[in-house]
């Protein structure tokens, strides 16, 4: 998930990320409290906020991997090897990078073996230095490559909501969303994962949907 910062200054979803991760409530404030100076303020990530962030999401693929195999569900955890990546813009915003390639072998390793991957977005360059990369980038990578008939997203909404706020039961990309973008009630992140959806299913084969759950 990707904290926001409240008007009171504190974060919400810190105590979701502190159960996913492992870390106490005080632990995950601190280290959004850490990123925001090292990374949002400068705009660029630096060694000290990369330590960070590959701490958090080390200790959340593992909590995942956990949580699969209570329940009877075998799980490999995948923190690198699979994105091959490239500084973004070294003297601008640090060890930020942008997804080049896509590794199959270790996915594909864990498939064959009837466990499910649990993958970190986390990059590496062919010398490899671990870079921040934007998920939601290296998930589209992913799935350009992968070709699935199903993707899923799990939010805290649960799916698309209304005008009223009540969850849409289905919605078709090809036909409605245009007329969709143009709803005033769509916006925030919401209107963002629409686009992002929309522009996964472009690359897909015809036969390839999206689901919205909890």
């Amino acid at each position: 998930m990707s904290p926001m910062r409240n008007a009171n200054g504190t974060w919400n979803g810190v105590a979701v990320m502190a159960r996913a991760s492992g870390l106490s409530e005080d632990e995950v404030a601190w280290t959004f409290n850490r990123l925001q100076r090292l990374m949002f303020r400068e705009k660029r990530t630096k060694d000290e906020a990369l330590a960070i962030v590959r701490r958090v999401f080390h200790s959340q693929n593992l909590q995942l991997v956990e949580a699969l195999q209570a329940a009877d569900a075998r799980a490999t955890s995948i923190v690198s090897g699979v994105f091959e990546a490239e500084y973004l813009d070294r003297e601008t915003y640090g060890l930020v990078g942008e997804v080049r390639r896509v590794d199959l072998a270790p996915i594909q390793a864990s498939l064959q073996a009837g466990s499910i991957p649990v993958i970190a977005s986390l990059g590496e360059t062919i010398g490899g230095q671990i870079l921040n990369v934007n998920a939601d980038f290296a998930a589209n990578e992913l799935v350009q490559v992968l070709q699935p008939y199903k993707i899923v997203f799990l939010t805290g909404t649960g799916g698309l909501l209304d005008a009223d706020g009540a969850v849409i039961d289905s919605i078709n990309l090809s036909t409605e969303y245009e007329h969709l973008m143009q709803q005033s009630w769509l916006e925030g992140g919401m209107r963002v994962k629409i686009e992002q959806i929309k522009d996964l299913l472009d690359g897909l084969p015809l036969a390839s949907s999206v689901s919205i759950t909890k």
